[in-house]
């Protein structure tokens, strides 16, 4: 696996690990407090990724989510609410270095989610970082990565252009969804071929474009085939899932 020519800036483990051309390991993060976060950086995951989507973290809390992993050398990313300027730049405000951006499905989408997260001449964000060590402009452009998902027949029509895109860094693959989007259930869209073909087409323009690809797991097994094919970052779960499972662990010698 390739660094390609998406610049990778940070001291963090998933700079690293894509400086040296390896695949990053990520956790979402959906319980709302910052010692869940903390503990999932230092447990080694080279990104935790905040889902102020479908989780509990709101905008308001990120500021502190974000200083909670770097202590640990992860990298922070969001999947913002919307596609909305607004969130993308308070997002980017709390110095974030990854954004996830959801239902995109066109490239002027795309497009208007990469200016919101860049300053000019590269975008239209406004200045006011909330982070006292975040005030030069053309760091904070070089630092931020823009993931707008394709999770839609739509976005999965219109990948190439969205890849294509100027400011976009990567995609990442959303496969329930794009699954449902399809026709499919909810519970064989992972594996089902429409959306395998969906991943491979994904994978395919952010190639011809210099682009990453991250997307979602459900197993190490899972994983492993994600990174054959070439997936750059990978979530393996999120915080409630861990949480389950390691209550379920210990329940387990003392059910019935």
């Amino acid at each position: 696996m390739e660094e390609g020519t998406v610049k990778i800036e940070g001291s963090h483990r998933y700079a690293e690990r894509r400086r040296r051309g390896e695949p990053a390991l990520a956790c979402f993060n959906a319980i709302p407090d910052t010692q869940t976060a903390e503990v999932l950086a230092s447990a080694g995951f080279d990104i935790v990724a905040f889902d102020a989507q479908h989780g509990a973290v709101t905008l308001h809390d990120l500021p502190d989510f974000v200083r909670a992993v770097e202590l640990h050398g992860a990298a922070a990313f969001v999947r913002v609410p919307w596609t909305a300027p607004e969130d993308i730049m308070r997002a980017a405000d709390a110095g974030v270095a990854g954004l996830i951006v959801p239902m995109i499905e066109t490239a002027e989408q795309a497009r208007t989610a990469a200016f919101a997260a860049r300053y000019p001449p590269l975008g239209n964000r406004s200045f006011g970082p909330v982070r006292p060590h975040l005030r030069s402009t053309d760091a904070a452009n070089e630092r931020i990565h823009v993931y707008p998902m394709i999770e839609t027949a739509s976005a999965l029509a219109a990948v190439d252009e969205i890849a294509a895109v100027e400011g976009v860094d990567g995609l990442f693959v959303g496969p329930v969804d794009l699954g449902l989007s399809l026709g499919l259930k909810s519970d064989e869209a992972m594996h089902h071929p429409d959306v395998v073909a969906g991943l491979d087409a994904a994978i395919a323009a952010a190639r011809k474009h210099d682009k990453l690809v991250g997307t979602v797991s459900v197993s190490t097994e899972h994983a492993e085939a994600l990174i054959a094919k070439g997936v750059d970052w990978i979530s393996l779960g999120d915080d409630r899932k861990y949480v389950r499972l390691s209550a379920a662990a210990a329940l387990a010698p003392f059910s019935g």
